[in-house]
């Protein structure tokens, strides 16, 4: 546990749920490299995309998990191909379907197969992250990446 103080307005907190590390510490440790799932650009772990309403998250979402689905450069950066599990919670098979075919029109290489869209997950709080580590396992040791 840690005294934090904050000089400048002139208070001091305690930080009891806060995680602290040594910076010599992470210095000596042998950390593997950042591994991608499109290099340069999607690292594996969480990453949030975040925009403003309607423009293009889904879509470019969409286009990112087709690729790696189908092991095809995104934008030039290399991909780390395998299976896809996209929440797509905010679209619907019809939405999804109609996006599907305006991104696959006229791309031999591009292919759905190893994409598997979910449209509806249960809230945090009543078992998603359960939901999730099953699914995965379902997909023969999945990681979650983002």
């Amino acid at each position: 546990m840690f005294l934090l103080c904050l000089r400048n307005l002139g208070r001091v907190v305690l930080v009891a749920d806060w995680s602290f590390d040594n910076a010599a510490e992470i210095l000596s440790r042998n950390i593997p490299p950042q591994r991608w799932v499109i290099e340069g650009l999607l690292p594996e772990g969480l990453t949030l995309l975040c925009g403003a309403p309607k423009a293009g998250k889904s879509w470019l979402s969409l286009d990112m998990a087709l690729h790696v689905a189908s092991g095809v450069p995104f934008w030039g950066h290399r991909t780390q191909a395998g299976r896809v599990l996209l929440l797509a919670l905010e679209d619907g098979e019809r939405r999804l379907k109609a996006r599907l075919e305006k991104l696959l029109a006229n791309r031999t290489d591009l292919s759905p197969a190893l994409l598997y869209p979910c449209f509806s997950v249960p809230p945090l709080e009543s078992g998603f992250a359960a939901g999730l580590d099953y699914a995965l396992s379902d997909f023969g040791g999945g990681e979650r990446v983002s």
